[in-house]
C-alpha cells in the first residue's frame, strides 16, 4: 500500500441472501483512495453504492475481503474498537441529516466530540466550526428551526468537529434542493482542501462531478468506469 493511500478495499464482496436468492451488492471491489482526496462515487438505486460506503464507516463488515483504513485492518476489529474507531476515524453526513431534534445545533455539533470521548473546550469548538459553515448567530437553534440546507450545515459541522481522518457522505444534497445541495458541497470541497480531510460521497446527483478530484461510476455491485474530472476538463 502506498504511503498516502488512506483507504484499501481488496476484492470486496457483501452478499445477501433474499429467500433462495443470493445478492450480490458488492461484487469483487479493488481500490485505492488517498490521503486528501475528494472522490464521488455515482450510481443508480441498487447499485451498491450506500453498501460500499458503510464497508468504509465500519457499520457492516464485508462477506469476503478486505477494508484496510490508515494502514489498519477493520474487518478484524473486535466491537470495541470497531466503536472507537466509528467515533474518532470517521465522519458521517447523511441525506436526512440525522440530527437530534430535541437538541440545538451546537448541542448536536458537540455530541460529535461526545461519542469521540473528546470533551475539551467542546463549546468553544463547536461554536467555532459552525460560524465556519454560516451559522454564526444560530447555535441554539433546534433543527426544526432551521432550514434544510442549514441542518446539512450543521450535521456537516457535527462530522468535521471531531477532526476525523475520513468524512463519508451518503446522498449529502439527495433532501436539498439543486441550488442548495451545490452549496453544501461546494462547501464540503472547501473544507476538503483547508483540512485535508478525506471525503467519499456516494450520489446519483451527477452535478457533484465538478467537485470531485475522482468519479467512480458503480453498477451491479462493480466498479465499472473510473473519471478524473480536472484531466478532461484540462483536455
Amino acid at each position: 500500500m502506498s504511503i498516502n493511500t488512506i483507504i484499501e478495499l481488496k476484492d470486496l464482496k457483501r452478499y445477501f441472501k433474499a429467500g433462495d436468492t443470493v445478492v450480490k451488492a458488492l461484487d469483487g471491489i479493488n481500490l485505492q483512495i488517498h490521503e486528501g482526496e475528494f472522490v464521488v462515487i455515482l450510481g443508480p438505486s441498487g447499485s451498491g453504492k450506500t453498501t460500499l460506503l458503510n464497508q468504509i464507516g465500519g457499520i457492516d463488515k464485508p462477506s469476503e475481503g478486505e477494508v484496510i483504513v490508515a494502514g489498519k485492518n477493520i474487518t478484524k476489529l473486535k466491537d470495541k474498537e470497531l466503536t472507537a474507531y466509528r467515533a474518532k476515524t470517521i465522519g458521517w453526513v447523511f441525506q436526512f441529516f440525522n440530527l437530534i431534534p430535541s437538541l440545538t445545533a451546537i448541542e448536536n455539533v458537540m455530541l460529535g466530540l461526545e461519542l469521540a470521548g473528546d470533551t475539551r473546550n467542546m463549546e468553544e469548538r463547536a461554536r467555532e466550526l459552525l460560524a465556519v459553515v454560516g451559522l454564526e448567530g444560530k447555535e441554539d437553534r433546534f433543527p426544526a428551526h432551521l432550514s434544510g440546507g442549514e441542518q446539512q450545515r450543521v450535521a456537516l459541522s457535527r462530522a468535521m468537529v471531531k477532526k476525523p481522518k475520513i468524512i463519508v457522505a451518503d446522498e449529502p444534497t439527495g433532501n436539498l434542493d439543486h441550488k442548495t445541495g451545490l452549496e453544501v458541497v461546494d462547501l464540503m470541497k472547501s473544507l476538503n482542501k483547508k483540512e485535508g480531510i478525506t471525503i467519499v460521497t456516494v450520489t446519483h446527483d451527477t452535478s457533484l462531478i465538478s467537485f470531485a478530484d475522482r468519479v467512480l461510476y458503480l453498477q451491479d455491485g462493480k466498479i465499472i468506469k473510473e473519471e478524473i474530472p480536472s484531466a478532461k476538463e484540462n483536455l
